[in-house]
């Protein structure tokens, strides 16, 4: 849902996380934005993920990537 759409009509609902905002001068351990994930998992809480292509063009930094069918993602 955060890759920009050029086109209006083809652009999705925004999706907004729940939770409260980390402190950026005091971050969580792990996954800085394990708080507000509805997908957490507790290795999560405990190690920062790597980033890692999941496309030719595409970044992800999330343990949980390559099983959830998550909304924007094609």
């Amino acid at each position: 849902a955060a890759v920009p759409q050029a086109d209006p009509r083809t652009r999705g609902k925004l999706i907004v996380p729940t939770g409260e905002v980390p402190s950026l001068t005091n971050p969580p351990s792990g996954c800085h934005f394990h708080p507000r994930c509805p997908h957490v998992i507790d290795r999560c809480r405990d190690e920062v993920p790597k980033s890692e292509s999941i496309e030719s063009n595409r970044q992800v930094s999330c343990y949980r990537a390559a099983e959830l069918q998550l909304q924007g993602i094609d």
